[in-house]
């Protein structure tokens, strides 16, 4: 998928009639990442139009989008509520452990009447010394997956779930060790009953593969590779499965993160 204005994008979800994605824009006001003096990433949108992009990448209107990293997102069924991960910063400076780490967080935001997304909030298990993102909803908007390297993990990122309590979400519970390795599991996300997410931890073709793993009477399933060509030797993650069959991936095969749009077809 080719969106003008960007030098790599992923992480696509729908969002109405347009797709929310992370990306590094080729206008960024100034503000490069030290690491490889590319632009911070920033959600943006882009028109779908029978799945087909049309146009340029147009930055998420509002208060999401700061001066460091923000993305990738999810948004609520209801289209209301938003969780992205964004840098740990406060005002114009980057915060860092006693290593020199910055970390990630988790957010919450809610969108306004007049289009624009605010009401900017920390999800609750956030840490100082520890990264938080990646979200991911249930349909029902009952249970919110994410990723992080809190103690207590397997090793890596790990996937946790929370459960939606009357007062916020309860504490995180680590999915376990059938599904999380020492390595890293990421980018999660939900269709139906199925959860998809990559790993460079479980056997695979190389880099990142992209994996899923079905809820079976309260566990979850050895996770199964999709292979070729969904997983490959580079890195591929972020796929999100569509109700037509269809869906997005993530991949950085073409040599920089771009989003691939599939069509699932029926084994012959």
């Amino acid at each position: 998928v080719h969106i003008d204005g960007v030098s790599s994008a992923f992480s696509a979800v729908p969002m109405g009639d347009r797709l929310l994605f992370a990306a590094e824009r080729d206008q960024a006001l100034g503000r490069r990442n030290p690491w490889n003096s590319a632009a911070f990433l920033d959600l943006c949108t882009v028109e779908q139009r029978e799945g087909i992009m049309a146009g340029a990448a147009v930055p998420l209107p509002g208060d999401v989008n700061g001066r460091f990293h923000d993305g990738p997102a999810v948004i609520s069924a209801d289209g209301r509520t938003m969780y992205f991960t964004r840098s740990d910063y406060y005002r114009f400076r980057l915060n860092k452990d006693e290593a020199g780490t910055s970390h990630l967080m988790l957010f919450r935001a809610e969108l306004a009447p007049d289009g624009r997304w605010g009401k900017v909030s920390s999800f609750a298990y956030n840490g100082e010394d520890f990264s938080a993102g990646h979200a991911a909803l249930s349909a029902d908007g009952a249970l919110l997956y994410y990723i992080s390297d809190m103690p207590g993990g397997f090793g890596g990122t790990d996937l946790y779930a929370c459960e939606r309590t009357a007062d916020g979400w309860g504490y995180p519970r680590n999915l376990g060790p059938t599904v999380n390795t020492a390595a890293n599991e990421m980018f999660p996300s939900l269709h139906g009953d199925t959860l998809y997410f990559a790993s460079n931890g479980h056997r695979g073709l190389g880099g990142l593969d992209v994996f899923r793993s079905f809820r079976q009477d309260g566990e979850w399933s050895p996770p199964q590779n999709l292979n070729y060509p969904i997983s490959t030797a580079h890195d591929d993650f972020a796929l999100v499965m569509l109700d037509c069959g269809n869906g997005y991936l993530s991949s950085n095969r073409s040599g920089r993160d771009g989003i691939y749009r599939f069509t699932q077809h029926a084994p012959t």
